[in-house]
């Protein structure tokens, strides 16, 4: 709008007062952030069609599925621009996952993709606009050793209509805790995924207790001896993250666990 300001023609006055108009009626009404709205008095005026740091693509690995020894994600946007291409890549460790394919969760996205130099590329675009904080495609990978988590994944970046936006990976447990306690590296647990027995091996003498994402308890107390293997029946689980909290006279240790 500065041309507006510095040019006194009357025409290029009505046309800039039309393209206010015509962006304004774009956006999504209160959609905007405040960081947008609050400018500050004399600057130039923001378009509401600007991808930035406040439109995000995300990766929602809390909400995966398991079928078999394949996991799959969604992806989705967060933004209040009007948007009609999605783009992104990412890299993952092809020694514990491979791709399998990526699925249209829409009826109107035209997307591509392809593997090149262990990375993977996503374009995808649509004559109407795209839909925000829905899932818009799943991504499905076969693993090959542990279960997805967020640092699995690397090197990503996102682009809205064409332009660099943020990106944000929510952690494969919804609550975000992280494997820790002062044992964390001396407490095994295996195989990791499960697929019918879990073995959880301990420096000392310990209880061993399994929550599922929800909090509620799956395995209460279980008692596991110094460096003796706690075998677990899993085949009767519901597939999906578990976390196991392996608690002993000096130390409490969380692990994330996976059973398929």
């Amino acid at each position: 709008m500065q041309l507006c300001r510095s040019n006194s023609n009357t025409m290029k006055q009505h046309l800039c007062a039309l393209l206010f108009c015509l962006s304004a009626s774009l956006t999504f009404a209160g959609s905007a952030s405040p960081a947008r709205d609050n400018q500050t008095p004399g600057t130039s005026f923001r378009s509401s069609f600007v991808i930035d740091m406040y439109d995000t693509v995300v990766f929602d690995i809390s909400q995966s599925t398991m079928a078999g020894n394949q996991v799959s994600f969604p992806v989705y946007i967060i933004t209040d621009d009007t948007v009609n291409a999605l783009d992104f890549s990412l890299l993952f460790d092809e020694t514990n996952f491979s791709l399998d394919t990526i699925i249209n969760l829409t009826a109107y996205l035209q997307p591509t993709y392809n593997m090149v130099m262990n990375t993977l590329y996503f374009t995808s675009y649509s004559l109407q606009e795209i839909d925000h904080h829905i899932p818009l495609i799943s991504i499905r990978l076969n693993m090959l050793g542990h279960y997805l988590c967020s640092d699995d994944l690397d090197s990503v970046l996102g682009y809205l209509n064409g332009e660099p936006c943020s990106v944000k990976i929510v952690e494969c447990v919804s609550d975000n805790i992280a494997e820790q306690g002062a044992d964390a590296d001396l407490v095994s647990v295996y195989p990791n995924p499960s697929a019918g027995v879990l073995n959880v091996e301990t420096p000392e003498n310990a209880t061993v207790q399994l929550l599922g994402m929800n909090g509620a308890s799956v395995l209460f107390q279980a008692p596991a001896e110094a460096n003796r293997p706690l075998k677990i029946n899993t085949t009767g689980f519901v597939p999906g993250i578990y976390i196991m909290k392996i608690v002993s006279e000096r130390n409490v240790t969380v692990k994330k666990v996976a059973v398929r």
